[in-house]
């Protein structure tokens, strides 16, 4: 699908600039796509009018910024709608599940993640999917189900299969930890960073090689962008964040490990993802450098672009306004 790039600094200035990896767009003939996925998840996710809903439309209320034309830039045009919806989805499932203590949150994971296997959805200490209005998300997601599977059967049974694992592991991670060697691997985790790799693969029509999948550097490689998207997230959205009952974020994870103020920890997070970036690059440069698959280098592209394209929005969405070291 033809792309165009963008401006590739994160304004406005103050919101810091996290320089290294590439912004582009979809052409603009596939907009209007993005745009009735979107829609159309919403409507089928959420209540009309209740704070949800009013979440889901806050993430695409900047109109000259296009998360997802700028995450699936390199998508086909034919998977594109459903991608983003699948994304979109995952978005809404976090808006809600934050809500619920951490316990009650894991079990309702469970419930969704059973819907795709096709099995009835059962009862957990008397009650269901249904008691906790969650209902819509159940049907949703057994239509995006078949809707994968009518595209592409053996890729499609796949990519159902790491979703269905990612459901169930989110939430599975301790409610507190000491330093952010411990944080990171249950951020990446519940970043859903496994499914939206295997998404965004399914999405480009990528068939890696078992050479390709056998490099440690691309497992690697795939990491560290999900260990670079989450901590942007963390640094943009904290200001939102902290008035929360039950959050998960960074910030108060270097702050407890090294006895810091609160800027002093966004003015640290900011030169980890920084390193983390030159980090990525690293094995970036370390892939190119050895005989690589014409896919598996469009793959890492596409996670270049995804990346630098959530970045881009984290940066200026109106969701995330607070002041930046």
């Amino acid at each position: 699908m033809d792309s165009t790039p963008q401006q590739s600094s994160y304004p406005p200035p103050t919101a810091g600039s996290f320089d290294g990896l590439p912004v582009k767009s979809c052409a603009q003939d596939v907009v209007p796509i993005i745009a009735t996925a979107v829609q159309e998840t919403i409507e089928l996710c959420t209540e009309a009018g209740s704070d949800i809903w009013k979440r889901a439309q806050s993430r695409h209320s900047k109109l000259s910024v296009n998360l997802y034309a700028m995450m699936f830039c390199d998508s086909k045009k034919s998977k594109l709608g459903l991608a983003v919806s699948l994304i979109e989805f995952l978005c809404i499932l976090d808006d809600i599940m934050e809500d619920l203590p951490q316990m009650e949150a894991k079990k309702q994971h469970e419930l969704l993640s059973q819907v795709l296997l096709d099995e009835p959805v059962p009862e957990i200490d008397g009650q269901s999917l249904e008691t906790f209005g969650l209902d819509k998300l159940k049907h949703f997601l057994h239509k995006m189900k078949l809707q994968i599977m009518s595209l592409s059967a053996d890729p499609g049974l796949n990519l159902v299969s790491v979703l269905k694992q990612s459901l169930k592991d989110r939430e599975s991670g301790p409610s507190s930890v000491q330093t952010l060697e411990e944080y990171l691997p249950h951020r990446v985790t519940n970043l859903d960073h496994s499914f939206v790799c295997q998404l965004l693969s399914w999405s480009m029509d990528i068939d890696l090689t078992e050479h390709d999948r056998k490099q440690h550097t691309l497992n690697q490689f795939e990491y560290a962008i999900g260990v670079i998207a989450g901590l942007v997230n963390d640094y943009f959205s904290w200001n939102m964040e902290k008035s929360q009952i039950r959050f998960r974020n960074a910030v108060p994870v270097l702050m407890k490990q090294y006895s810091i103020t609160e800027a002093s920890a966004l003015s640290l997070l900011k030169d980890i993802i920084t390193r983390q970036i030159h980090q990525q690059q690293s094995f970036k440069r370390e892939l190119e450098s050895t005989e690589i698959s014409r896919d598996m280098k469009q793959y890492i592209e596409g996670l270049e672009h995804l990346a630098g394209g959530y970045i881009h929005w984290c940066a200026v969405c109106s969701r995330y306004r607070h002041s930046y070291p």
